[in-house]
Parts: C-alpha cells; structure tokens; sequence
C-alpha cells in the first residue's frame, strides 16, 4: 500500500515512525485504512473512530469487535484483498451524502470502542 500511494497527495501512506503526532493525522483523515495482517488492529479501529475516522477495512475474512451486534458496513468501508488496486475509486465514488452517514454512524459507535 505504501509503495502504490507514496507519491499521491491525497492519501497519506507510511510505514515506521512519524514526525507528528499520530491524533493529528487521525483527525485530518476522512477515511483511515486498516490492513489485515494477523488480525484487523482493533486498537487502531478503535482511534479511528473515537477521532471521527470512518475505518476501511482491508481484508476478505475477519472477525470484528461487536460484529454481532454492530453493523460495521453502517460506519466502515470494507474492501476485499481483489478489490484493494480499485481502493482510491471506491472511496471517490462514496458520495458526501453517504460519507455523512458514515461519519454520523462513527459518531454513535465509537464509545463502545473506548477503552478505560
């Protein structure tokens, strides 16, 4: 992911370390994506969406907090491992509308990933 978008401005793809604080990436992000190794990082979903972020998950099979009683496609964006080369287009063809109800689900979730 990160070599295919290391020189496109409008996504912000790194690996190591940043030089700013990770919260403020968070918070300038519409979507924050969430590739499957192991497992989907719930703590990482769990930032994303107490900042506002709408998680796109990037896996075919997983296994979700809350899957049971959550539904994930009301406030994420998932992507199967087939489709991850067509990423930026399916995130372009998200209207505003339904980017809106996205972020506004995320809202309402979000407390039941915080952790105290």
């Amino acid at each position: 992911l990160v070599q295919t978008w290391k020189d496109d401005s409008s996504i912000f793809a790194h690996d190591g370390r940043l030089n700013t604080p990770y919260s403020d990436h968070l918070l300038g992000s519409k979507y924050c994506i969430h590739a499957k190794g192991f497992e989907v990082n719930t703590a990482r979903v769990g930032d994303s969406l107490y900042y506002g972020c709408v998680p796109v998950i990037l896996a075919d099979q997983y296994d979700l907090p809350f899957m049971d009683i959550l539904n994930w496609r009301a406030f994420s964006v998932v992507v199967t491992a087939s489709d991850i080369p067509n990423l930026k287009k399916i995130l372009q063809e998200i209207s505003p509308q339904e980017y809106s109800v996205l972020q506004a689900n995320v809202l309402k979730v979000r407390r039941h990933f915080q952790w105290h």
